[in-house]
């Protein structure tokens, strides 16, 4: 019989063997585990987006493209927006298809699908990861046409869009006729493109624009002063009156309505500020030949003064008053005309002369003609004439009596009068 010993103290431990063994093939274990993990979600992923993203509010996780696209597409339909255009009490509707405005689907599927991969599988891994932790927000692409907006805001601009309008004066005849003016308007496409832009880069779904029109003022704003003074000019015709010599009234005559009419003309006056009014003036010109006319049959000559002298005082003594000639002044006729075609309470035109005073007339005085004394006298005796050559020889005398004759040379400095005295037959000269 054999016997063996052992000895029972080893000089190493096994599991100083086994735990290392252990150690390193869990970790192969978990490395093979996570490995086939990450397989598992790659391909369970592969078409699918990834968890933690999300477009417009909608959770995109785990939806296939399909999927995504009908979320999206219910999320954010932009075919049924509606954009409301308004101005004062007038609106307009466009819908985004109308303005060039869609939501383009494939570009933010896209986009959504691109997240977490197309880096490596390293750099995916760690995007994937930091995507579900945190999550990721997708913004919607929008396309946006302006072009196709400027073309549909064109069609709201040529209704809205008005020229200014200038206040207008016409006389026709003797109708007279003065319309208002009108403020221009013009839509501004820029602004309102600007506010369109907004609208849609804050990807609202529709909502309201108003719309950035502008007024033009014009440049005549006011025909109605005016045109109020040419009805004043037409109420009624002008009369024109006058005096003859000895102070009887003459004529009337009248300027009719359908003359002055034709006469009016109507006029723009400068402001000095790039605008205009308007006024209203006559040419009365066209009575000129008329009055000129008219002017023959209202001469009249002037006519010297009868004197006598008084020797005591030295001074005359009007016996017939003279009278003053006059001619009728053509041109302050037709100023007064002018004046008082423009007046509706006074049409009553006095017509304008031009007076002269005669040589002799009743204010002369004895010291500027030079009579200062009695220079002569003589007596012709005619008794036992016969009745009708006394009669003749007083009204010859009586011709003579109180007029004043002028020296006959240049040399004479002074004038002599006659006058005539009939007492009893006789009748002398002085």
């Amino acid at each position: 019989m054999s016997v063996r010993t052992y000895d029972d103290e080893s000089p190493i431990s096994p599991w100083l063997i086994r735990l290392p063994l252990l150690f390193v093939s869990g970790a192969i274990l978990l490395l093979l585990i996570a490995v086939m993990l990450v397989s598992l979600f790659q391909l369970s992923y592969r078409e699918r987006i990834v968890p933690g993203v999300s477009a417009y509010g909608v959770d995109m996780g785990g939806l296939t493209r399909d999927q995504a696209r009908s979320a999206l597409a219910e999320r954010f339909n932009y075919d049924d927006v509606v954009f409301t255009f308004r101005y004062a009490d007038r609106f307009w509707q466009a819908s985004a298809r109308d303005l060039g405005v869609s939501f383009d689907v494939d570009a933010a599927l896209d986009q959504v699908f691109a997240i977490g991969r197309g880096r490596g599988l390293f750099f995916n891994l760690v995007d994937q990861a930091l995507v579900w932790l945190n999550g990721q927000q997708v913004t919607p692409t929008i396309r946006y046409d302006q072009g196709l907006a400027s073309v549909w805001l064109s069609r709201i601009a040529a209704e809205i869009d008005t020229p200014a309008q200038d206040a207008q004066l016409i006389i026709d005849g003797t109708e007279v006729q003065a319309t208002p003016a009108q403020n221009g308007r013009w839509l501004d496409l820029r602004a309102t493109l600007q506010q369109l832009d907004t609208l849609i880069l804050s990807l609202q779904p529709g909502g309201e624009i108003t719309l950035a029109v502008n007024e033009t003022p014009p440049i005549a704003w006011d025909a109605e002063a005016a045109a109020e003074k040419a009805r004043i000019a037409i109420s009624s015709p002008l009369v024109l009156v006058a005096e003859a010599a000895d102070g009887t009234p003459i004529g009337p005559w009248q300027a009719r309505v359908d003359q002055i009419a034709a006469l009016l003309r109507v006029v723009k006056i400068d402001n000095g500020n790039g605008t205009f009014r308007y006024d209203v003036d006559i040419n009365m010109e066209p009575f000129r030949a008329y009055l000129t006319d008219m002017a023959q049959g209202l001469i009249s000559t002037p006519a010297n003064g009868r004197f006598h002298f008084d020797e005591t005082s030295g001074r005359l003594v009007v016996v017939e008053p003279s009278r003053s000639g006059r001619t009728l002044n053509v041109d302050e006729t037709l100023a007064r005309m002018e004046v008082a075609v423009f007046s509706r309470d006074n049409r009553t035109v006095p017509l304008a002369f031009n007076h002269t005073l005669s040589p002799y007339h009743d204010a002369v005085t004895a010291a500027e003609l030079g009579i200062t004394e009695l220079v002569s006298e003589a007596t012709t005796y005619f008794s036992g004439s016969t009745s009708a050559r006394r009669t003749n020889i007083i009204a010859a005398s009586a011709s003579f009596d109180g007029i004043i004759i002028a020296p006959a040379r240049p040399s004479l400095s002074t004038a002599s009068w006659v006058t005539s005295h009939r007492k009893k037959g006789t009748s002398p000269a002085r």
